[in-house]
């Protein structure tokens, strides 16, 4: 397990309800569940589940009611995603609502040894047990390229130089995703962070105020990640 992605944050599957307003723009009951790493977990931020607490807050009246619960978990892997995901992500499906699933991780899983087709595989395997549990929106986002020190290095949380494979892994892993027909596979929407503003771009740029180190991201950083799928969540209910 990648020492960078070690810490467990707390608030881990809290769940809010959003009664009925006369503000809503969606006649939807929407059920929104994140699930990932220690990047929707929040490491480097002052809160927990930073960029999924932003999005259900960008989504408060946006909905006819709304229930939210995010899992992210420092350290986890796709592989321990999949393990957890019967009794803590599928059984949060609720009948009657749209129920939307949002996943994230392709960093630890490949410190761990798994290829780029691997991981691939498995987020295969864990959307199709969403859509088998009666997801109607299930929502794969892939990452930016990690952010150089002022050494031309990659540096963790804790000060550690990472190795350079770590960028050809997310450029393979995320070429298999964007190379692949959305209707041939189990996720319904793909979000693609390397066309991200600010946070997205190139390989090789260097780290600023939006990166608390080469793979984690300040207050900013999430709110920009959260700005993104906001946008994706409300082109998919056509929510102006």
């Amino acid at each position: 397990m990648n020492i960078f992605f070690n810490t467990i944050l707390g608030s881990l599957g809290a769940v809010t309800t959003v009664p009925s307003t006369a503000t809503a723009v969606s006649i939807e009951d929407l059920n929104l569940v994140f699930d990932g790493n220690s990047l929707t977990a929040g490491v480097g931020a002052t809160g927990a589940q930073d960029y999924p607490n932003y999005v259900n807050n960008d989504l408060a009246n946006k909905f006819n009611s709304k229930t939210f619960a995010s899992f992210g978990v420092g350290g986890q892997t796709t592989q321990s995603m999949i393990s957890d995901a019967t009794t803590q992500i599928y059984s949060k499906y609720q009948s009657g609502k749209q129920n939307v699933l949002i996943a994230w991780e392709d960093a630890n899983s490949f410190n761990a040894g798994r290829t780029a087709q691997e991981n691939y595989d498995d987020f295969k395997t864990y959307f199709q047990g969403a859509k088998n549990a009666g997801f109607e929106h299930c929502i794969l986002i892939t990452g930016m390229y990690y952010r150089k020190s002022p050494d031309d290095t990659y540096r963790n949380i804790n000060g550690a130089i990472m190795p350079v494979s770590r960028i050809q892994n997310i450029t393979d892993y995320s070429d298999l995703v964007y190379g692949s027909d959305i209707n041939l596979v189990p996720w319904d929407y793909t979000i693609d962070l390397r066309n991200a503003p600010v946070v997205g771009g190139a390989i090789g740029q260097q780290k600023d105020s939006n990166w608390s180190d080469a793979v984690h991201l300040t207050d900013s950083g999430y709110r920009l990640i959260a700005n993104v799928v906001t946008a994706k969540i409300k082109e998919i209910f056509n929510i102006i």
